[in-house]
């Protein structure tokens, strides 16, 4: 059995299927959905929470959600929330020649050479002064990294209210300044599109944290043409998940 045809046997027996969106979101827990999904006949690795979750861009969605414009987001630890609206941002083709930078070091890093990680490929950014010049703030230094727990906040998507109890958020790298902390979201491959959760809840969960605005900026690796891009985004109003915009993006390459 396919992850479709899993998600269609979920949809018909938790009543997605004839929930009326107009009167608010759809919540559903985990446990709701091991029970149905206990009965299927299908590998347990296609059954697993973390796996069906799994809808990081919009094409990953199940057909279902893709028919309807439904979107997945957690509700809590313990729970979903599917979402009738636009749940997604594109991420659009840097077409400008990339900026070159002269790396602000007066020695080879060998170390980065060893491995590919999103992390590794945003140090490089930032040691050699990348970062710095995308943010245009000297100032940043890495002081957020890894996982960490929203406090309850209550947030809008298409108009309607939606309730998160408390989820956990990931950020790839934080850089404090002066007058602002700078959340990332990094890639090393290239991608389209992507779920505006990955900005959106670190986003608000920081903006209860601290005084300082908080910057959200998408980062992409391209091993290819070894170029590295950045796109800033915004919220138009900090409540309203679908508010984001585009602020501004640029590619880079390291000369030597």
């Amino acid at each position: 059995m396919t992850s479709n045809e899993i998600w269609e046997v979920i949809v018909k027996k938790t009543g997605l299927s004839k929930h009326n969106f107009s009167t608010g979101p759809f919540y559903v827990t985990h446990a709701e959905i091991k029970k149905i999904t206990s009965t299927i006949n299908a590998p347990n690795n296609r059954k697993e929470i973390r796996i069906l979750g799994y809808q990081a861009t919009r094409e990953q969605r199940p057909q279902y959600f893709i028919d309807n414009n439904l979107f997945l987001l957690p509700a809590s630890n313990k729970g979903w929330v599917v979402i009738k609206g636009e749940g997604y941002i594109d991420i659009p083709e840097i077409n400008t020649a990339p900026v070159e930078v002269k790396s602000k070091l007066d020695f080879e890093i060998e170390s980065f050479s060893v491995g590919i990680s999103e992390m590794q490929y945003l140090d490089f950014a930032f040691v050699h002064g990348i970062t710095q010049q995308f943010l245009e703030d000297e100032s940043i230094e890495l002081t957020v990294r890894g996982r960490k727990r929203t406090p309850h906040f209550n947030y809008f998507v298409n108009g309607v209210e939606v309730k998160c109890e408390g989820v956990q958020t990931e950020v790839d790298a934080g850089y404090e300044g002066v007058n602002s902390l700078t959340l990332v979201e990094a890639k090393n491959s290239k991608i389209k599109n992507e779920i505006i959760r990955q900005l959106y809840f670190p986003y608000r969960k920081w903006l209860m944290d601290i005084k300082k605005p908080i910057r959200n900026v998408f980062f992409q690796f391209e091993e290819d043409s070894k170029t590295l891009s950045f796109w800033e985004y915004g919220f138009k109003d900090y409540l309203t998940y679908d508010s984001i915009y585009l602020i501004k993006s640029e590619k880079y390459q390291l000369i030597t």
